[in-house]
């Protein structure tokens, strides 16, 4: 019942809030795609679709570089209430709902009676799981369907029977439609059964129910390119496919400060984890502890690429990937304390694997680091550092409390940090549409930009510019932002472009997930090294540059 409470708590708090979020990052890609595949999912109504100022011609919804589930399900929701952000993002809530109860039901299968209230309450509220609960992509989702399938899997490993795992198979199956990277905790669950059960029928019928999932995605892929000639995750020769981001990613340029990332986005949202697990247990010896963060730090420091920023925000850095470090460390620890155990090692088969897994993947088979990426990663190795921890001093439960509601507290605060952030385009494109109405004659608006910026700015009227186009005419404006600035105007129509205005859009809140000024790359760490900075950096800057 506490359980529960705390479920609806977190969702009342920290998602209800902001559901009239504008439109976000790639949620506009996730939104168009339905136009690009009719009601039957195999029907496909190709376009010529421009991206990061470059025209891909005959697009297909089956070139996208995801299943088609979420894209299915936003196309059935704008069917019935249109592009609008609420009732979008009210159905959207389903699903940090159901991650949040799966987790909770994992941590009772797995766990050994230990309350799993501050584990809800610490992944519930910690920034990556909330700024990315509020999105329309496919991450979220994605987490929510694998962590309800283990669930399913953990509760009849753990009961000694197969039950009913069809449930388990039906929730993995939505999650590896929904995101193609879920593929790879299958084999992972497939190990944890055969780990923690006996040869028999049921162990088989369990193992049939995990690798089921896999055998329907391969049918449905086979299915696409029997009728399109296109296999999805070959990309069908487009310019943005699995293949090329998987390609970007590892070069070398990209490799190691996405790695770097990874650590100090991984320290970020260990915050609070590590100080509840120390107050739990009662178990912490602070100079050791100290002097281990300090080397750590030093290591991170000297390792830090040059794109780091500088010395206040390398340190920033060096600290957050100590934290990380840390972290990851303990649990390694900790997973080979249970391997030595016979009534654990099954878990630590699934826990280690899935840690591995997830850090595997955010890698070596992603194209940048992303706190999006790492969603996989945090619940599970959030419940290993705090299973176990329920015999703590008596004294210690109202810091813990505290620390649980401090969680809360800076989970709402990046939440409202990212919706004030989200809402700049939607208000800059309310702006101009409201300009365009003052303009005489047929002067037209051209943009450069994507993410949100694109959904708003097309719907105002604003017309996208492409890399090499000189089609804008003297007394046209062209808006240039500084964040979704994937390219310039083209070299000829560079120079017939005139200073104008500027608009500056700056949050009250010094809080920034998402600034290239202030170098914090919550959403991608080519835009800077920290998860996130304390600054009063603008949010967005829009110029706007005349035509002669």
């Amino acid at each position: 019942m506490l359980q529960r409470l705390a479920c609806v708590t977190l969702l009342a708090l920290l998602f209800l809030p902001f559901v009239n979020k504008a439109i976000h990052i790639d949620d506009v890609a996730f939104l168009r795609l339905g136009d690009y595949f009719g009601w039957n999912p195999l029907q496909s109504f190709p376009h010529d679709y421009p991206y990061q100022g470059q025209a891909e011609p005959l697009f297909s919804a089956y070139d996208a570089t995801h299943p088609l589930l979420i894209p299915y399900l936003l196309k059935g929701l704008q069917a019935l209430f249109g592009p609008a952000e609420v009732p979008l993002h009210l159905a959207f809530m389903v699903f940090p709902a159901l991650a949040l109860w799966s987790l909770v039901r994992l941590a009772r299968a797995l766990g050994d009676g230990t309350n799993p209230l501050p584990l809800l309450v610490l992944f519930g509220s910690v920034p990556a799981f909330v700024v990315n609960g509020q999105n329309l992509m496919t991450d979220v989702p994605t987490l929510a369907f694998l962590l309800a399938g283990t669930a399913v899997v953990a509760e009849r490993v753990q009961a000694g029977d197969a039950g009913s795992p069809w449930w388990g198979s039906l929730w993995l199956g939505c999650a590896v439609f929904s995101s193609y990277q879920a593929l790879v905790f299958v084999p992972v669950l497939a190990a944890f059964v055969l780990a923690g059960m006996p040869p028999g029928a049921l162990r088989r019928r369990l193992v049939l129910a995990v690798l089921l999932p896999a055998a329907a995605l391969l049918v449905w892929l086979l299915l696409v390119y029997a009728v399109h000639g296109v296999f999805p995750l070959l990309g069908g020769g487009v310019r943005v496919s699995v293949g090329s981001e998987v390609t970007r990613g590892l070069q070398w340029p990209v490799l190691w400060p996405k790695a770097i990332f990874i650590l100090a986005m991984t320290g970020a949202s260990l915050a609070f984890v590590l100080p509840v697990r120390f107050c739990l247990s009662g178990a912490v010896r602070p100079l050791r502890a100290g002097c281990v963060l300090l080397g750590l730090s030093a290591a991170v420091f000297v390792l830090a690429p040059a794109e780091s920023g500088g010395l206040p925000s390398r340190l920033a850095l060096a600290g957050f990937g100590a934290l990380g470090l840390f972290g990851l460390g303990l649990a390694g620890r900790e997973l080979g304390r249970w391997h030595g155990a016979p009534t654990t090692r099954g878990m630590a088969i699934l826990c280690g694997g899935w840690l591995g897994m997830s850090l595997l993947v955010a890698l070596v088979a992603l194209p940048f680091g992303s706190a999006r990426y790492l969603l996989p990663l945090l619940p599970v190795l959030f419940f290993v550092l705090l299973r176990g921890s329920a015999s703590c001093p008596p004294r210690l439960p109202r810091l813990g409390a505290l620390l649980l509601l401090g969680a809360i507290a800076w989970g709402g605060l990046n939440a409202w940090a990212d919706y004030t952030y989200a809402g700049t385009y939607r208000t800059m494109a309310a702006e101009l549409a409201e300009f365009r109405r003052s303009l005489d004659g047929d002067r037209r608006i051209w943009y450069i930009g994507e993410w949100g910026m694109r959904h708003y700015f097309d719907r105002a009227g604003a017309r996208y510019l492409l890399a090499a186009s000189t089609e804008p005419q003297p007394g046209d404006f062209v808006v240039i932002p500084e964040m979704p600035r994937f390219w310039a105007p083209a070299p000829e129509l560079r120079r017939r472009l005139d200073f104008y205005a500027s608009r500056e859009f700056r949050s009250p809140l010094p809080l920034r997930l998402f600034s290239r000024r202030s170098g914090a790359g919550f959403y991608c760490h080519h835009w800077g090294m920290l998860p996130l900075t304390f600054s009063s950096a603008p949010d967005e800057v829009f110029v706007i540059q005349e035509v002669r």
